[in-house]
């Protein structure tokens, strides 16, 4: 699929701090990433490596004290840090949208799913009632929820988990966003409802030309929809670039070491000891000194301790912020597996 050249969402340098009685914290490093339209881009790692932060940071939607203290988040051009509050709300409601983790905690439990739908499509729209109420129809019909007109009258605990966040993405697709911001959208599915989200995030990416930001700790669901993709650890971008291309031939042992403990096909039976990322991720209160991942890092070397983090390029679109680079000429230990989306 043909995407736009230049980037819709651009976030560089991207450093958010947490100012607690504890001291300070530092959830986000140096982060910097890109979302063209009609594309999207995977945003992968561990818990607490800071996904989730930069994730929201492109909405001004950091936590308080969350605060981001560097770097800049633009959106067609556009400043998103410098935006007035007025300027905020018509992005917010009109321009990006959001899909949180958890969609029963996201949606009101005492409105029905069509009331809350219509009220979204009044207030971000201008829509009247009765225009409010088939378009709201119309979006859960999108989404792939049967019945529309006798659903819209349930509750959200009257939903399977896959219909909630069904209702999620048409909430926030129900302003014909140009961005999407993807929050761990699968977590908690089983994994036939996963590849149903997972299908219609692509399609409405696809037909829309809708860009999407999607943030997940499992690679094996980035490789199902993502053209491209960032790996973050302790609180940077230690990788990336096309998913092809981090899948066989990943340049950054954290990479490899996410990949490595991803369960294949080929030992499905077998008695297979999945490899472990020995150690513990990094305290956001320590100050960082060379690379990030060093103490976990089973290719450490002298060079290690005194690296910038910056991300170099390996091929086009590729880039890691490895010096060493341990797998560069041992293609015989290439991760292969998934590809891009089709």
């Amino acid at each position: 699929m043909s995407v736009v050249a230049g980037p819709l969402l651009d976030i560089e340098g991207l450093r958010v701090e947490f100012d607690t009685p504890h001291g300070r914290i530092v959830g986000v490093r140096s982060a910097s990433l890109s979302v063209r339209p009609g594309e999207i881009v995977g945003l992968v790692g561990e818990t607490g490596s800071g996904k989730t932060l930069a994730c929201r940071s492109a909405m001004r939607l950091v936590p308080s004290p969350g605060r981001i203290t560097e770097g800049h988040v633009t959106f067609d051009g556009r400043d998103v840090l410098a935006m007035s509050s007025r300027r905020l709300r018509q992005f917010r409601a009109h321009e990006v949208g959001m899909i949180f983790q958890d969609p029963f905690s996201s949606l009101n439990p005492v409105l029905r799913v069509g009331r809350q739908l219509e009220e979204t499509l009044r207030v971000n729209l201008g829509l009247a009632t009765a225009e409010a109420r088939t378009r709201a129809l119309e979006l859960l019909a999108d989404v792939g929820i049967r019945d529309p007109e006798r659903r819209a009258l349930s509750y959200p605990h009257e939903f399977s988990g896959g219909m909630r966040q069904r209702v999620m993405i048409a909430l926030a697709t129900a302003s014909q966003p140009r961005l999407l911001l993807a929050d761990e959208p699968t977590t908690a599915l089983d994994v036939t409802t996963q590849a149903q989200i997972l299908k219609l995030l692509t399609r409405l990416s696809r037909e829309r030309e809708l860009a999407v930001l999607l943030v997940s700790h499992d690679f094996g669901v980035i490789a199902q929809v993502c053209d491209r993709v960032a790996v973050m650890y302790g609180g940077y971008i230690v990788e990336t670039g096309p998913i092809g291309a981090i899948y066989t031939n990943a340049q950054h042992p954290y990479t490899r070491a996410l990949l490595e403990s991803i369960p294949r096909l080929e030992s499905a039976g077998k008695k297979t000891r999945m490899r472990a990322i020995a150690g513990d991720p990094p305290d956001p209160t320590d100050a960082v000194s060379g690379c990030v991942f060093k103490l976990r890092c089973r290719h450490r070397q002298p060079v290690c301790d005194t690296i910038s983090m910056k991300l170099d390029p390996v091929s086009p679109g590729h880039e890691t912020a490895c010096p060493v680079r341990p797998f560069a000429a041992a293609d015989e230990q290439h991760v292969t597996g998934a590809g891009a989306r089709a």
